[in-house]
């Protein structure tokens, strides 16, 4: 059985690049100033800032929405039995992979065709499975970094887009 949660190295794998962009756009000013000395420090400074808010900023944005998506969530994956399980706080659903209707994936478009990450935020993705039952569960790349789920190509919808923001799902009760 695969347990997948939440942990250091998933959110150090999504979020390496949100590291990297804070280090360059703190640094950044430094880097004008040495290009050119005669700029002053505050017209490098309100350019650094720009940076981090353009490209840094969203990617913090959407880490904190997986974080808060799948938050307690732990999913159980029995490929033998080709069975999955997800809980939180107490709560426990177990399905089989006949049961899902379909998957949504919403993922970059860098991702979407197995290029480099450009942007901050483009290792983040989120999985949306439907059952047939009706309930819905969200799986972003904190939980599972390269969720693949194990289903038949047509019931798999992928989503190519810039920014992915995952909703909440309110099936996590009895």
């Amino acid at each position: 059985m695969e347990i997948y949660r939440m942990t250091v190295a998933n959110h150090i794998k999504n979020g390496w690049l949100i590291i990297f962009g804070t280090i360059i756009c703190l640094n950044l000013h430094r880097i004008f100033l040495l290009i050119d000395s005669s700029q002053s420090y505050h017209d490098s400074a309100i350019a650094s800032a720009v940076c981090f808010f353009l490209f840094v900023l969203p990617a913090i944005v959407l880490h904190l929405n997986y974080f808060l998506v799948n938050m307690g969530v732990v999913l159980k994956y029995s490929p033998g039995e080709k069975k999955m399980e997800i809980c939180k706080r107490g709560f426990s659903i177990v399905f089989f992979i006949e049961d899902i209707e379909y998957v949504e994936q919403s993922i970059s478009f860098n991702e979407a065709e197995h290029r480099a990450p450009v942007l901050t935020w483009d290792k983040y993705n989120h999985s949306v499975i439907h059952l047939k039952n009706g309930k819905v569960f969200t799986i972003t790349s904190l939980l599972v970094p390269d969720f693949k789920p194990p289903i038949e190509k047509e019931k798999l919808k992928i989503k190519k887009n810039m920014f992915r923001l995952a909703s909440m799902n309110k099936n996590y009760s009895n």
